[in-house]
């Protein structure tokens, strides 16, 4: 089950159960932003919706693992179960989440650090600029033992 709505100041608001899929789609030159993202059970009428007990104090912040998996692309459809966001309150919880599509590109800036004429690293950062302020989705580190081999890590943010 799901429930969405939208806020006052053009944010969407939903909740999804225990077991069901979150499903954000913005159109094609929009990239997703949350706003604020918990997982748990601390609200009484979604507990009920979703066949829950109320549990007061009962949720964890998940902001960043959604940003993680989601910001600054045009969709993100994530299971909502304990395999991603843990077990917070004994057994099936639900997530809430307030989001907005913003008009925008993500971009990705790499830069190359040589010494001695010899490449050491190179490092790609994947942002999204978003009303004067950036969110970081994603680093690449990559060490070179030459100017054709590499070693790289992605680092989600």
């Amino acid at each position: 089950m799901r429930t969405l709505s939208r806020t006052s100041d053009g944010s969407f608001d939903e909740f999804v159960c225990f077991n069901t899929i979150l499903e954000i789609v913005c159109s094609s030159d929009e990239l997703i932003v949350f706003d604020s993202a918990r997982y748990g059970r601390n609200h009484s009428l979604v507990a009920a919706q979703c066949d829950v007990p109320f549990t007061r104090n009962c949720d964890i912040d998940v902001h960043f693992s959604l940003n993680r998996a989601c910001a600054g692309k045009t969709r993100c459809s994530m299971a909502v179960n304990t395999a991603f966001f843990g077990d917070p309150c004994g057994y099936e919880e639900f997530l809430r989440v307030v989001y907005r599509c913003v008009l925008g590109i993500s971009y990705t800036i790499c830069v190359i650090l040589i010494t001695s004429r010899q490449p050491l690293f190179w490092i790609c950062i994947t942002y999204l600029p978003v009303e004067s302020a950036f969110f970081v989705s994603s680093t690449l580190v990559c060490s070179l033992s030459s100017w054709f081999t590499s070693s790289c890590a992605h680092r989600e943010r």
